[in-house]
Protein backbone atom coordinates (compact mmCIF):
# COMPACT_ATOMS: atom_id res chain seq x y z
CA UNK A 1 0.00 0.00 0.00
CA UNK A 2 1.33 2.98 -0.90
CA UNK A 3 1.77 6.48 1.57
CA UNK A 4 0.20 8.54 -1.78
CA UNK A 5 -3.00 7.76 -0.14
CA UNK A 6 -2.41 10.54 2.32
CA UNK A 7 -0.26 13.36 0.00
CA UNK A 8 -4.10 15.38 0.48
CA UNK A 9 -3.26 15.75 4.06
CA UNK A 10 0.22 16.88 3.42
CA UNK A 11 -0.48 19.20 0.37
CA UNK A 12 -3.06 20.53 3.07
CA UNK A 13 -0.56 21.00 5.11
CA UNK A 14 1.76 23.15 3.10
CA UNK A 15 -1.29 25.31 2.24
CA UNK A 16 -2.64 25.58 5.43
CA UNK A 17 1.50 26.94 6.48
CA UNK A 18 1.56 29.37 3.40
CA UNK A 19 -1.94 30.70 4.77
CA UNK A 20 -1.07 31.23 8.05
CA UNK A 21 1.90 32.93 7.35
CA UNK A 22 -0.11 35.45 5.53
CA UNK A 23 -2.74 36.07 7.16
CA UNK A 24 -0.12 36.94 10.04
CA UNK A 25 1.63 39.64 8.04
CA UNK A 26 -2.21 40.84 7.25
CA UNK A 27 -2.81 40.89 10.99
CA UNK A 28 1.29 42.84 11.58
CA UNK A 29 0.41 45.02 8.55
CA UNK A 30 -2.95 46.67 10.11
CA UNK A 31 -1.61 47.02 13.62
CA UNK A 32 1.04 49.26 11.71
CA UNK A 33 -1.41 51.16 9.98
CA UNK A 34 -3.65 51.46 12.99
CA UNK A 35 -0.62 53.01 14.64
CA UNK A 36 0.17 55.72 11.76
CA UNK A 37 -3.38 56.60 11.73
CA UNK A 38 -3.22 57.50 15.46
CA UNK A 39 -0.07 59.21 15.47
CA UNK A 40 -1.58 62.12 12.77
CA UNK A 41 -2.76 65.21 13.78
CA UNK A 42 -6.11 66.48 13.13
CA UNK A 43 -6.28 69.63 10.72
CA UNK A 44 -5.07 72.93 12.84
CA UNK A 45 -4.02 70.64 15.58
CA UNK A 46 -0.60 69.93 16.75
CA UNK A 47 0.51 66.64 18.11
CA UNK A 48 2.69 66.55 20.89
CA UNK A 49 5.35 63.87 22.86
CA UNK A 50 5.57 63.77 26.36
CA UNK A 51 8.09 66.57 26.56
CA UNK A 52 5.50 68.91 25.16
CA UNK A 53 7.42 69.19 21.47
CA UNK A 54 5.35 67.88 18.23
CA UNK A 55 5.80 64.47 17.68
CA UNK A 56 8.88 63.52 15.53
CA UNK A 57 6.45 60.11 14.07
CA UNK A 58 3.30 62.49 13.62
CA UNK A 59 5.37 65.83 11.69
CA UNK A 60 6.77 62.76 9.14
CA UNK A 61 3.68 60.90 8.74
CA UNK A 62 1.71 63.78 7.89
CA UNK A 63 4.81 65.91 5.37
CA UNK A 64 5.16 62.71 3.87
CA UNK A 65 3.56 62.72 0.72
CA UNK A 66 4.98 65.67 -1.28
CA UNK A 67 5.36 67.47 1.79
CA UNK A 68 1.78 67.68 1.86
CA UNK A 69 -0.29 68.33 4.98
CA UNK A 70 -3.13 66.76 3.98
CA UNK A 71 -4.10 64.02 6.54
CA UNK A 72 -6.07 61.80 4.57
CA UNK A 73 -3.06 61.79 1.79
CA UNK A 74 -0.95 60.44 4.71
CA UNK A 75 -3.76 57.78 5.45
CA UNK A 76 -3.47 56.98 1.93
CA UNK A 77 0.40 56.87 2.14
CA UNK A 78 0.39 54.59 5.61
CA UNK A 79 -1.93 52.30 3.86
CA UNK A 80 0.22 51.65 0.76
CA UNK A 81 3.36 51.06 3.12
CA UNK A 82 1.18 48.73 5.68
CA UNK A 83 -1.42 46.88 4.25
CA UNK A 84 -0.18 46.79 1.09
CA UNK A 85 2.90 46.42 0.77
CA UNK A 86 2.59 43.03 2.51
CA UNK A 87 4.45 40.88 0.19
CA UNK A 88 1.35 38.53 -1.42
CA UNK A 89 -0.45 41.43 -1.45
CA UNK A 90 0.24 41.34 -5.96
CA UNK A 91 -0.67 37.72 -6.12
CA UNK A 92 -4.14 37.55 -3.56
CA UNK A 93 -5.53 40.66 -4.26
CA UNK A 94 -3.96 42.84 -7.43
CA UNK A 95 -6.45 45.71 -6.12
CA UNK A 96 -6.14 49.49 -6.09
CA UNK A 97 -6.35 51.72 -3.07
CA UNK A 98 -9.68 52.25 -3.33
CA UNK A 99 -11.02 49.22 -4.32
CA UNK A 100 -8.75 47.33 -1.29
CA UNK A 101 -9.85 50.00 1.05
CA UNK A 102 -13.78 49.74 0.31
CA UNK A 103 -13.30 45.55 0.60
CA UNK A 104 -11.48 45.75 3.75
CA UNK A 105 -12.65 49.14 5.62
CA UNK A 106 -15.83 49.84 3.84
CA UNK A 107 -17.25 51.84 0.98
CA UNK A 108 -18.37 54.77 3.25
CA UNK A 109 -14.47 54.82 4.63
CA UNK A 110 -12.95 54.02 1.32
CA UNK A 111 -14.61 57.23 -0.42
CA UNK A 112 -13.57 59.74 2.19
CA UNK A 113 -10.08 58.20 2.61
CA UNK A 114 -9.68 58.72 -1.45
CA UNK A 115 -12.10 61.17 -2.21
CA UNK A 116 -12.23 63.67 0.67
CA UNK A 117 -9.93 66.83 1.88
CA UNK A 118 -8.07 67.85 4.79
CA UNK A 119 -11.57 69.01 6.41
CA UNK A 120 -12.88 65.17 6.11
CA UNK A 121 -10.08 63.87 8.57
CA UNK A 122 -12.14 64.67 12.21
CA UNK A 123 -11.85 62.97 15.40
CA UNK A 124 -15.00 61.30 14.30
CA UNK A 125 -13.73 60.10 11.12
CA UNK A 126 -10.68 58.69 12.68
CA UNK A 127 -12.05 56.98 15.50
CA UNK A 128 -14.50 55.69 12.58
CA UNK A 129 -11.50 54.34 10.18
CA UNK A 130 -9.34 53.16 13.49
CA UNK A 131 -12.87 50.99 14.32
CA UNK A 132 -12.39 49.82 10.92
CA UNK A 133 -8.92 48.77 10.82
CA UNK A 134 -8.92 47.07 14.02
CA UNK A 135 -12.36 44.97 12.89
CA UNK A 136 -9.62 43.87 9.78
CA UNK A 137 -7.17 42.97 12.40
CA UNK A 138 -9.07 41.21 15.02
CA UNK A 139 -11.23 39.45 12.20
CA UNK A 140 -7.28 37.59 11.23
CA UNK A 141 -6.82 37.27 14.72
CA UNK A 142 -9.58 34.93 14.72
CA UNK A 143 -8.78 33.24 11.59
CA UNK A 144 -5.54 32.64 12.98
CA UNK A 145 -6.90 30.72 15.37
CA UNK A 146 -8.98 28.78 13.17
CA UNK A 147 -6.20 27.89 10.78
CA UNK A 148 -3.99 26.91 14.12
CA UNK A 149 -6.95 24.46 14.94
CA UNK A 150 -7.66 22.91 11.54
CA UNK A 151 -3.54 22.84 11.77
CA UNK A 152 -3.51 20.15 14.66
CA UNK A 153 -6.64 18.30 13.04
CA UNK A 154 -4.35 18.04 10.33
CA UNK A 155 -1.09 16.70 11.99
CA UNK A 156 -3.31 14.51 13.82
CA UNK A 157 -5.03 12.67 11.07
CA UNK A 158 -1.77 12.77 9.33
CA UNK A 159 0.16 10.27 12.22
CA UNK A 160 -2.96 8.34 12.30
CA UNK A 161 -3.65 7.78 8.45
CA UNK A 162 0.25 6.87 8.36
CA UNK A 163 -0.02 4.53 11.11
CA UNK A 164 -3.04 2.94 9.11
CA UNK A 165 -0.80 2.63 5.75
CA UNK A 166 1.88 1.67 7.49
CA UNK A 167 0.57 -1.75 9.59
CA UNK A 168 -1.56 -2.47 6.39
CA UNK A 169 1.92 -2.59 4.61
CA UNK A 170 2.95 -5.03 7.18
CA UNK A 171 -0.04 -6.88 7.09
CA UNK A 172 0.25 -6.70 3.06
CA UNK A 173 3.86 -8.52 3.98
CA UNK A 174 2.53 -11.70 5.05
CA UNK A 175 0.67 -12.37 1.91
CA UNK A 176 4.10 -12.73 0.24
CA UNK A 177 5.79 -14.82 3.00
CA UNK A 178 3.41 -17.63 2.58
CA UNK A 179 -0.17 -19.02 2.62
CA UNK A 180 -1.86 -17.87 5.31
CA UNK A 181 -3.61 -20.02 7.52
CA UNK A 182 -7.04 -21.29 7.51
CA UNK A 183 -9.41 -18.67 9.57
CA UNK A 184 -10.87 -20.53 12.53
CA UNK A 185 -13.51 -18.77 14.77
CA UNK A 186 -10.97 -18.11 17.90
CA UNK A 187 -8.68 -16.49 15.95
CA UNK A 188 -7.02 -14.29 18.16
CA UNK A 189 -5.90 -9.78 18.08
CA UNK A 190 -2.93 -11.63 16.21
CA UNK A 191 -4.89 -12.96 12.98
CA UNK A 192 -4.52 -10.82 9.88
CA UNK A 193 -7.93 -10.51 9.75
CA UNK A 194 -8.50 -9.08 13.09
CA UNK A 195 -5.73 -6.95 12.59
CA UNK A 196 -7.15 -5.43 9.26
CA UNK A 197 -10.58 -5.02 10.75
CA UNK A 198 -9.28 -2.72 13.85
CA UNK A 199 -7.01 -0.65 11.02
CA UNK A 200 -10.72 -0.40 9.05
CA UNK A 201 -12.23 1.17 12.47
CA UNK A 202 -9.50 3.52 13.00
CA UNK A 203 -10.01 4.13 9.17
CA UNK A 204 -13.92 5.11 9.64
CA UNK A 205 -13.11 6.71 13.07
CA UNK A 206 -11.30 9.27 11.42
CA UNK A 207 -13.75 9.60 8.73
CA UNK A 208 -16.88 10.09 11.36
CA UNK A 209 -14.35 12.18 13.22
CA UNK A 210 -13.61 14.48 11.06
CA UNK A 211 -17.63 14.93 9.32
CA UNK A 212 -18.73 15.84 12.74
CA UNK A 213 -16.41 18.80 13.12
CA UNK A 214 -17.12 20.02 9.66
CA UNK A 215 -19.98 21.21 10.62
CA UNK A 216 -19.21 23.36 13.85
CA UNK A 217 -17.40 26.71 14.42
CA UNK A 218 -13.99 25.76 14.13
CA UNK A 219 -13.36 28.13 16.86
CA UNK A 220 -15.66 30.92 19.11
CA UNK A 221 -13.45 33.80 18.07
CA UNK A 222 -14.75 33.23 14.02
CA UNK A 223 -17.66 32.61 12.29
CA UNK A 224 -16.14 29.87 9.76
CA UNK A 225 -17.50 26.45 10.37
CA UNK A 226 -15.25 23.86 9.35
CA UNK A 227 -16.97 23.34 5.80
CA UNK A 228 -16.53 26.89 4.98
CA UNK A 229 -12.88 26.96 5.93
CA UNK A 230 -11.79 24.19 3.66
CA UNK A 231 -13.24 25.80 0.93
CA UNK A 232 -11.38 29.02 1.46
CA UNK A 233 -8.32 26.91 2.19
CA UNK A 234 -8.14 24.43 -0.25
CA UNK A 235 -10.35 26.08 -3.14
CA UNK A 236 -7.44 25.43 -5.41
CA UNK A 237 -6.33 22.16 -4.82
CA UNK A 238 -8.51 18.53 -6.87
CA UNK A 239 -10.15 18.26 -3.37
CA UNK A 240 -12.06 20.58 -0.64
CA UNK A 241 -11.46 17.87 1.84
CA UNK A 242 -8.19 16.51 2.48
CA UNK A 243 -8.75 14.12 5.40
CA UNK A 244 -11.81 12.68 3.92
CA UNK A 245 -10.32 12.45 0.50
CA UNK A 246 -7.20 10.63 1.82
CA UNK A 247 -9.21 8.37 4.29
CA UNK A 248 -11.54 7.21 1.57
CA UNK A 249 -9.18 6.44 -0.42
CA UNK A 250 -7.68 4.28 2.21
CA UNK A 251 -10.72 2.79 3.19
CA UNK A 252 -10.88 1.62 -0.74
CA UNK A 253 -7.14 0.23 -0.65
CA UNK A 254 -8.14 -2.13 3.02
CA UNK A 255 -11.05 -3.27 1.15
CA UNK A 256 -8.87 -4.65 -1.39
CA UNK A 257 -6.50 -5.89 1.10
CA UNK A 258 -9.32 -8.01 3.07
CA UNK A 259 -9.63 -9.69 -0.46
CA UNK A 260 -6.74 -10.41 -0.84
CA UNK A 261 -6.29 -11.88 2.94
CA UNK A 262 -9.77 -13.50 1.76
CA UNK A 263 -11.08 -11.45 5.35
CA UNK A 264 -14.26 -11.25 3.95
CA UNK A 265 -17.26 -12.64 5.22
Amino acid sequence: MHRHVVAPVRTARDLLREEREQVAAERAAFRRFESGVEDLSLPGSTSTGPSGVPSMRTTTLSTSVGGSSDPLAAVRCVYRETVMAVDHFGSVYDESLAEHLASELGQDIATGVVCGGPSTFTESFRETLLGAARTARTSREGLIDALDVESAALDDADRTLRDIVEAADDLRGTTRSGPLPARREDDGPECPCTRLAALQERCETTVTDRQRRLGDPVVDSHSLDGHALCRYLYHDADWTYPVLTAATTLADDLTALARTLDCEE
